[in-house]
């Protein structure tokens, strides 16, 4: 009797810790995932100039975050609300950084040859350090605030420039749509 208790308490401990460890993978696999999309992402809209893409990309990328993040299991529903603001916090850093190494990088590119690539020289190679170092962070987000405009093309001859504030109140909406995104979701998919 006491060897099948022993058993069954050896089998139940293993199978406890299975459980977290697959949960801990899962987590750190979500938070992985969402990191290479927030790159990808980053890099689409850098590098495609028309808006109504732009927008239906955004929100793709917003639904895919959701299901992704919502995979999750919470016993919590205190955590499952940490987890999401935590992975929006974490989405708006990489974007907003992969975002100002390119606009720096495009810029000192058309500055100082008058032309620039689809990836500018440079572009790939200071992103990592961006990220890091949050002084460097701030000088490129700084910059690409205050000198990036959103505008629309009409043709060669016509262009619609948005200007600093408005193209600011844009990047802010776009903000705030990671970040409420799993909730306007969570509402739409209840309905069903």
């Amino acid at each position: 009797m006491c060897l099948v208790a022993i058993i069954f308490m050896t089998y139940f401990e293993a199978t406890f810790k299975m459980k977290k460890i697959n949960s801990f993978i899962h987590t750190i696999s979500i938070l992985l995932f969402c990191i290479i999309l927030s790159f990808l992402y980053a890099v689409l809209i850098d590098i495609n100039p028309v808006l109504p893409l732009n927008i239906i990309l955004w929100g793709t990328f917003c639904y895919i975050i959701y299901r992704a993040v919502y995979t999750q299991k919470w016993n919590n529903a205190y955590l499952k609300h940490v987890s999401l603001l935590l992975h929006a916090l974490l989405i708006t850093y990489i974007i907003y950084g992969v975002k100002s190494c390119y606009f720096v990088s495009y810029y000192n590119e058309m500055y100082l040859s008058g032309m620039a690539d689809i990836f500018p020289i440079g572009y790939t190679d200071s992103i990592l350090p961006t990220l890091l170092d949050p002084s460097i962070y701030l000088e490129k987000l700084d910059f690409m605030l205050g000198w990036n405009e959103i505008s629309i093309s009409f043709g060669s001859d016509r262009i619609v420039h948005f200007g600093s504030f408005l193209s600011n109140a844009i990047r802010l909406f776009e903000i705030l749509g990671f970040f409420l995104s799993p909730y306007l979701f969570t509402q739409i998919l209840a309905k069903d």
